[in-house]
């Protein structure tokens, strides 16, 4: 049984963007099939700038309103939207499908169902972060599925990760539940001032914060497979 801090894991709660999925890889796919519906608009000098300015426009996923997002983007280069649908449903309908479940990640969450630990993911964000989870293939396969938008609380606050231990493991201590996330405030914050341990995905990144650390740090989520083993054996 996975140990932190002398404390036994009986289960794992995960945020979605940058965690369990690359969103900013992401990005940069979207970045590129919308770029395609005007390859015979733009010079090929435009085309790896028109990807730099999608993702500097998208802003790390801060912008709500995608028409004006989109927009945006086409106003850099002055071009003009003539499709048959509107640029945020070409958004809805794309979105999901430029995420994919990485090998590491796959490999993580088959080593806690082996062991019979179970998982959820804990995310803000809009209803189509459902959609994402469900491309990716893991609707079946969590536990719970804890939609900021879908229950009107938002991490950091300590009641959205509440509310997901209730839905996960209701007889489970907080103490005794992994939360992982990219997030140094919205993930590793909110999930200790609501009691769980914590796992902070670097990406690269030094921590900052001097008021509190993470239990354990690791620059990806595969990296934690060799934290969940079965030594029952």
């Amino acid at each position: 049984m996975a140990k932190i801090n002398s404390n036994d894991l009986q289960a794992a709660l995960f945020d979605l963007d940058n965690t369990l999925v690359d969103r900013d890889e992401a990005v940069k796919v979207l970045a590129k099939r919308f770029r395609q519906l005007f390859d015979s608009t733009l010079n090929g000098a435009d085309h790896s700038r028109f990807i730099d300015e999608f993702v500097r426009i998208d802003a790390g996923g801060t912008v709500p309103d995608k028409q004006h997002q989109l927009q945006s983007t086409l106003d850099v280069f002055s071009l003009g939207w003539n499709q048959p649908f509107g640029l945020e449903d070409w958004w809805r309908s794309e979105y999901p499908k430029a995420f994919f479940l990485d090998p590491s990640v796959d490999a993580l969450l088959s080593k806690l169902e082996e062991m019979g630990l179970p998982w959820g993911v804990v995310t803000n964000g809009s209803g189509l972060q459902m959609k994402v989870i469900d491309h990716v293939g893991l609707i079946s396969r969590a536990d719970c599925v804890v939609i900021s938008s879908r229950i009107g609380m938002r991490k950091p606050s300590p009641e959205i990760f509440e509310y997901a231990v209730d839905q996960i493991a209701s007889r489970v201590n907080p103490g005794n539940i992994l939360f992982v996330g990219d997030n140094p405030v919205a993930d590793i914050g909110g999930a200790r001032d609501a009691g769980m341990l914590t796992a902070w995905v670097a990406r690269g990144r030094k921590w900052q914060i001097t008021d509190y650390r993470p239990d354990v740090t690791v620059d990806a989520v595969g990296g934690l497979v060799g934290l969940f083993r079965d030594d029952s054996g």
